[in-house]
């Protein structure tokens, strides 16, 4: 499920953040595994690189925004993006 928001949550100010969130319905990510998911190199797959989510952060980062990742094991895994709009760019 893909979500965007601009983070008012109905309020009618002018929105200053995009926020984009991933979720599943998967297996979820191992409380363990979750604290280094964006270390370089770190994977838990065989043929894994463990650079993904750490281009992924790096990324977001240069944007000025943050990237967030809640998950429970059986449960499935959200990923939330928050990025700043700049000003006269408040429409999606």
């Amino acid at each position: 499920e893909l979500t965007l928001s601009d983070g008012q949550g109905g309020k009618k100010s002018k929105p200053t953040h995009l926020l984009v969130s991933f979720q599943d319905t998967g297996r979820g990510i191992a409380a363990l595994d979750l604290q280094r998911v964006f270390e370089p190199l770190f994977t838990t797959k065989p043929k894994g690189t463990g650079i993904g989510l750490t281009a992924s952060q790096a990324i977001v980062h240069r944007h000025r925004g943050t990237i967030d990742i809640e998950s429970e094991e059986g449960l499935g895994t959200t990923v939330i993006i928050k990025l700043p709009l700049r000003a006269g760019e408040n429409t999606f």
